[in-house]
């Protein structure tokens, strides 16, 4: 792969810095300069690149290499991102196909219905990793006063990612849309699957670089 910082953050991998820019809008200029101005290290933001461009998990080695506290914010930013930009977007596309299609259309009324329960569960799932794994790591890191009773067992036994859930929506609009013939479904199937890909890359880095690092901290 050409190195990083000879590249643009408009390359494919620019998925991974969309959490790092405000309301995740990309000003075009080379990687390196972006990392600079928003105090970003390169060598971690280009193990996840990696990721993102070449379709395939990061390497779960190289990134235990870094900071935790780099790791939780990672995960932190890319929450914002999912339900600041990604989920408004979707959102938005919906709306534009319901315009279009009208509440007459059964398809439509369960798309609908599916997208909002995914979404519901999305928020719900976010707002408890945050309130209690990432709270618990910061605990242990020595970066928040609160003292929850908690621990990275009890994380991974309860915790669950449902992945499966936006996989069978995807499958559901692609067997439908043979009949549709409608451009905005297709954006909007694109949305999904990056969606899909953040998140099976956000749980990995979750589960095999956030976790063993915190269960180390715990002692």
């Amino acid at each position: 792969m050409q190195h990083l910082k000879e590249l643009s953050t408009y390359g494919n991998g620019r998925a991974v810095l969309n959490r790092y820019a405000y309301m995740g809008t990309l000003e075009e200029q080379p990687v390196l300069s972006f990392c600079d101005k928003n105090g970003v290290d390169l060598l971690f933001v280009e193990v996840l690149w990696e990721a993102f461009q070449s379709n395939t998990l990061p390497d779960a080695e190289r990134l235990l290499a870094f900071d935790t506290t780099m790791i939780l914010d990672y995960l932190e930013k890319t929450h914002i991102y999912y339900l600041d930009k990604l989920v408004p977007e979707l959102e938005l596309t919906l709306f534009n196909m319901v315009q279009i299609i009208g509440l007459s259309n059964p398809f439509t009324v369960e798309l609908i219905q599916r997208f909002d329960a995914y979404r519901v569960e999305l928020v719900e799932h976010i707002k408890d990793e945050e309130g209690q794994f990432f709270s618990y790591a910061k605990q242990l890191l020595g970066t928040s006063r609160e003292h929850l009773n908690f621990s990275v067992d009890r994380f991974v036994s309860e915790h669950k990612h449902h992945e499966e859930d936006i996989t069978s929506m995807i499958h559901f609009i692609k067997y439908h849309v043979e009949d549709i013939d409608l451009l905005t479904y297709k954006v909007f199937i694109g949305k999904l699957e990056l969606l899909q890909r953040d998140l099976l890359i956000h749980a990995f880095v979750e589960d095999h670089v956030l976790v063993p690092k915190i269960k180390l901290l715990e002692g």
